[in-house]
């Protein structure tokens, strides 16, 4: 039995650089020609980062068929045209947002050193999970590349970016409690799009606390040193 399966392997030598070889399977795949240059751009983006973390951590390169086409459908649809993307997570439960407040989370923390109560907190965590759940989905099932996302949280910091400067102009001689509260809710009430799909209004905050956990962004003008602060 085995004998019969390895004589049904294929071997492919990949004489030209990789590069090279994909973009010679693009040119057979029928994408359209006027979106063909950025789907290309953003596979080889994809493949390059896939195998930089490969070799990071020790292991075989190896990219599976599956999470390529995968890859590529997310890459597609986001040129192709702009959709609505259906949420799947729900609300989370009483329980979760408890543990979710026990954990000590930085991205609560940042909102706690500007002075944010309770509610807005409660509304944090359940923005934080479902973007967590829906953007890993939506991912999984290709229905957003990892191109599409890196370029929306792109968005997202320049824009926190630019509100952090304006605040520290025309704010200057508020508390920094109070000048975080304003950065905050700005990023909170400007609304950033995807380029290709439409998502819900929870997504954005719970992105932006994504990047507020890995401090990529923050609230309080002092935000690495107050966070240092509690952590030590």
């Amino acid at each position: 039995m085995a004998c019969k399966i390895i004589q049904n392997f294929e071997l492919k030598k990949c004489i030209d650089n990789y590069t090279i070889t994909v973009r010679k399977e693009f040119d057979k795949s029928g994408i359209p020609a006027d979106i063909i240059e950025p789907i290309y751009m953003g596979i080889i983006g994809w493949i390059d980062l896939n195998v930089t973390e490969m070799v990071e951590h020790n292991e075989a390169i190896i990219i599976s068929f599956e999470n390529y086409q995968v890859q590529l459908r997310a890459l597609y649809r986001d040129y192709n045209q702009k959709h609505s993307l259906m949420p799947h997570s729900v609300k989370p439960s009483k329980l979760e947002i408890q543990n979710e407040l026990q954990q000590q989370r930085t991205y609560i923390t940042q909102l706690e050193i500007i002075d944010c109560d309770y509610t807005e907190k409660i509304e944090a965590i359940n923005d934080f999970i479902r973007a967590s759940i829906d953007r890993t989905i939506w991912a999984d099932n290709g229905d957003i590349s990892f191109l599409s996302m890196q370029l929306y949280e792109e968005k997202l910091k320049r824009s926190w970016n630019l509100e952090w400067k304006i605040i520290m102009i025309e704010n200057k001689n508020e508390l920094p409690e109070e000048q975080g509260k304003l950065i905050y809710y700005k990023c909170q009430r400007n609304q950033i799009e995807m380029s290709s799909v439409s998502v819900p209004d929870f997504f954005q905050n719970g992105c932006y606390h994504l990047l507020a956990d890995g401090l990529e962004v923050g609230w309080h003008p002092q935000y690495l040193e107050k966070i240092k602060e509690v952590k030590d």
